[in-house]
């Protein structure tokens, strides 16, 4: 996502620009899937509120992206910023990616132990 921001940054053909997005909007859409079952896998039997967390700072972070891209449209007069901001926080969000290690719980979870007949 990060390389089609990036890229839409620099160029002027409108056609290119839609397919830069295109890329980028689908490489995002392909994370999804990964981060909720990482998420599951982090969260072990807490999977449900470490979701639920997770939901919460998208919901905060897509709060905050609506504002923050109207004042620095507003600030640059173009809207090539908001998408410069964007290619930066993709990759500051891959970085952040490689060091998570979903095989490691957040907290040790008991194992969970069926009652006996």
């Amino acid at each position: 996502a990060a390389i089609g921001f990036a890229v839409a940054t620099t160029v002027r053909d409108p056609l290119v620009l839609v397919l830069c997005l295109t890329l980028a909007a689908g490489a995002h859409d392909f994370t999804v899937p990964v981060a909720w079952a990482s998420v599951v896998d982090i969260g072990g039997r807490f999977g449900g509120t470490t979701g639920a967390i997770m939901n919460l700072a998208s919901s905060l972070s897509a709060i905050l992206s609506s504002m923050s891209a109207a004042w620095l449209a507003g600030k640059y007069g173009s809207f090539s910023a908001v998408i410069a901001v964007a290619a930066v926080v993709y990759s500051c969000g891959a970085i952040l990616w490689m060091r998570i290690d979903p095989t490691k719980a957040i907290a040790p979870v008991p194992p969970f132990k069926l009652p006996a007949p």
